[in-house]
C-alpha cells in the first residue's frame, strides 16, 4: 500500500513539474513574440464581425510589417478605424469627406500621416482656408459588398459632405461574389430576378465564424495564438487562391480573371461580377442622394510594369489597360456621380519620372504612391470644396503651393 501511494504521489509530482515547465515555456514564449515580434507575431486588433465578417478593435494598438521595411503602429479610433479620433457630429464650418475602399484606403503599409488621405486633408485645408476632414473607412479585404454595408450603417451617421469610393480592379470584382472570393466567411450580394439586391450573411451561422467567434478572444489577448491563427488564414487563403481565377495566364493561353474584362471578348463569372459590382456602385450613388451627399467613384490604377502590359499584349491583342478607367467613367456618367481615374495618373507618372509608386513585395502604394494620389485628390476637389465655403471664409483662402509640390 505504501509502495502504491509513494508510486501515484510520483506520478502526480512529475506531471505538475511537467506542466509547470510547459507553463513556463508558454510564458516565455509569449513574452519573447510580444516584445520582440518574431516571425510578425502580434496580438491581434481586429474581430469577426456578424455584418461585415471582420472590423477593427476600437481603441486598440496596432503593429504591422507588411511590404515596408520598418513595422508601422498606432492605435484604431474609438469608433472602430484606422484613424485619428473624430467626432460623430460634425464639427462647424468643417467641410467632412468619408473614404471607402480595401487595404489601400486603409494604408497599413504607411504611416497614418504619410498615408494620402492625411496628405491630402492638410493640403486641402490649407489651399481652401476651410476646414476639412478625410475619414479613413478602408478596411483590408472589403469589397463593394462591404463598403455599401459600411456607407449605410456607419459613414452616413457622421454627416459627410462628400463620400470617396475607392474602386480596386485586382480584386474587387473577385470578391464580391462566394464563387470567385479567396473568403467565403463574409457577406454577399445577389441579384433577384427583379434586379433587386439581396443581401446574404448565412456565413455569421456557420460553425466556422462561431469557432472563429471563440478564438477571437484568445488572439486578442495572446501573440502566439493570434500567430498561429493568422499561419492559418494565410494557409487557407493561398491554398482558396486558384489559376483559373487570380492568375492572367492559362493553358489556354487567354487572359482570365479580371484582366480577361479588358479584351475584346469577356464572359464567364468575372463579367457576371463586374455587373454586380455596378449595381452597388448604383445603390450606394441612391443611397448618397437620399442623404444629400455627393459621391465620387474613383477606379485605382493596377499594378503592373508596361513589360506585363506588352506580355498581356501578346497573349491577347486586344487588351486594353485603360478598360476600367474608361468604363467606369461612363457608368459614372450614367448614374449621376463624380469619377476620378488614377490608371493614366500613375502611367503617365511612371513615363515622366521613372519612380516606382509601388511596394515591390505586395504592390500597394509607397510613399510616392500616396503623395501621389493626394496632389491628384487636391487637384480634383479643390475647387468644388471652395465654391462651397461661405463667402466670409473664401476671403481667407491662400494657396500654398509649396505645401501641394511636397
Amino acid at each position: 500500500m505504501v509502495y502504491y501511494h509513494t508510486t501515484a504521489w510520483k506520478i502526480v509530482t512529475t506531471g505538475l513539474f511537467t506542466l509547470f515547465i510547459l507553463f513556463l515555456f508558454v510564458l516565455t514564449l509569449e513574452f519573447v513574440l510580444r516584445t520582440t515580434h518574431l516571425f510578425g507575431a502580434k496580438i491581434t486588433w481586429t474581430s469577426p464581425d456578424p455584418t461585415l465578417g471582420y472590423t477593427f478593435l476600437p481603441g486598440r494598438e496596432y503593429w504591422c510589417r507588411s511590404e515596408n521595411d520598418h513595422p508601422i503602429t498606432g492605435r484604431i479610433n474609438s469608433h472602430g478605424w484606422r484613424d485619428t479620433e473624430r467626432s460623430l457630429t460634425k464639427p462647424e464650418n468643417t467641410y467632412r469627406i468619408a473614404v471607402l475602399g480595401d487595404s489601400f484606403v486603409e494604408a497599413l503599409q504607411v504611416e497614418r500621416e504619410a498615408t494620402f488621405l492625411a496628405l491630402a486633408e492638410n493640403q486641402l485645408s490649407a489651399v481652401t482656408g476651410h476646414s476639412v476632414e478625410i475619414m479613413n473607412f478602408g478596411r483590408s479585404g472589403y469589397s463593394q459588398t462591404e463598403e455599401f454595408l459600411v456607407l449605410k450603417n456607419h459613414v452616413t451617421k457622421f454627416s459627410p459632405n462628400l463620400v470617396l469610393l475607392f474602386f480596386f480592379p485586382g480584386n474587387d470584382i473577385a470578391d464580391v461574389d462566394k464563387r470567385t472570393a479567396v473568403n467565403s466567411q463574409r457577406p454577399f450580394f445577389s441579384l433577384s430576378e427583379s434586379g433587386e439586391l439581396t443581401l446574404d450573411s448565412s456565413f455569421s451561422r456557420t460553425q466556422e465564424f462561431k469557432l472563429r467567434s471563440f478564438v477571437s478572444w484568445f488572439r486578442q489577448h495572446s501573440a502566439f495564438i493570434s500567430l498561429l491563427s493568422d499561419r492559418y488564414v494565410i494557409y487557407r487563403a493561398v491554398r482558396a487562391e486558384t489559376l483559373s481565377q487570380r492568375h492572367h495566364e492559362t493553358s489556354t493561353g487567354k487572359l482570365q480573371g479580371y484582366l480577361g474584362l479588358c479584351t475584346s471578348s469577356p464572359g464567364g463569372v468575372f463579367l457576371q461580377n463586374y455587373k454586380l459590382t455596378k449595381q452597388l456602385i448604383a445603390a450606394m450613388a441612391e443611397h448618397c442622394e437620399l442623404n444629400k451627399i455627393r459621391l465620387m467613384l474613383i477606379c485605382c490604377n493596377v499594378y503592373y510594369s508596361l513589360e506585363l502590359e506588352k506580355e498581356y499584349r501578346q497573349i491577347d491583342q486586344t487588351f486594353n489597360p485603360n478598360f476600367f478607367e474608361d468604363d467606369l467613367k461612363e457608368y459614372a456618367r450614367s448614374i449621376n456621380i463624380e469619377y476620378l481615374g488614377l490608371q493614366r495618373i500613375f502611367r503617365q507618372a511612371s513615363i515622366e519620372t521613372g519612380f516606382p509608386y509601388h511596394w515591390r513585395s505586395g504592390g500597394h502604394w509607397n510613399y510616392q504612391g500616396h503623395r501621389l494620389v493626394a496632389r491628384s485628390l487636391v487637384d480634383r476637389l479643390k475647387v468644388s470644396i471652395r465654391n462651397e465655403v461661405s463667402p466670409q471664409q473664401a476671403l481667407g483662402y491662400h494657396a500654398d503651393s509649396a505645401l501641394l509640390r511636397r
